[in-house]
């Protein structure tokens, strides 16, 4: 990582609440410089897609691991 990356390295996890348990990990990395505009103000629907997206690849891999059992 050096320093003033404008990637972003960010890890989801999913759990589950009953006895917290990991079910799901998702390492993404990304630009965040599209979720901003030309003034720097932050511009949701970029980041709200790319989010969509990682929670998407979580419950892909939920689905596969629940059939390797």
């Amino acid at each position: 990582m050096k320093k003033y990356d404008p990637i972003y390295n960010v890890i989801f996890r999913a759990f589950r609440t009953s006895d917290v348990t990991q079910l799901a990990k998702i390492e993404a990395k990304d630009s965040f410089a599209k979720c901003f505009d030309v003034e720097g103000t932050f511009v949701k629907k970029p980041f709200d897609n790319w989010l969509g997206q990682n929670i998407v690849k979580a419950e892909v891999q939920l689905r596969s691991d629940k059939k390797k059992k």
